[in-house]
């Protein structure tokens, strides 16, 4: 955290990437693994989302190291059903999922 004391724009984008996520309904997770050394990732999401419900938080992700990701994810987000998280890829999840108007 002192990197964002240090660092003003760090700072704002910090508090307004925890404001959007707080009040977020949903939040999809496009190719993001959730590594153990992004702890500030970690912090943010984990404070951020912890009264979001489990049924609206999606990872989409690519094929590789599955159990990996889940595992990550479900440390953080506990009871986090299998079936919300994708592996086909970010661009044929959205060709499935995100209709257009």
């Amino acid at each position: 955290k002192s990197i964002l004391t240090e660092q003003p724009v760090l700072r704002v984008l910090w508090e307004n990437a925890y404001k959007k996520l707080s009040t977020a309904s949903t939040v999809v997770f496009l190719g993001y693994s959730l590594p153990k050394t992004d702890i500030a990732a970690s912090y943010l999401f984990g404070e951020t989302l912890k009264d979001t419900k489990r049924r609206n938080i999606f990872i989409v992700s690519i094929d590789g190291e599955e159990e990996k990701k889940i595992t990550a994810y479900r440390d953080l987000f506990h009871k986090l059903p299998k079936s919300q998280f994708s592996f086909e890829g970010v661009l044929e999840w959205t060709k499935k999922t995100c209709k257009s108007p």
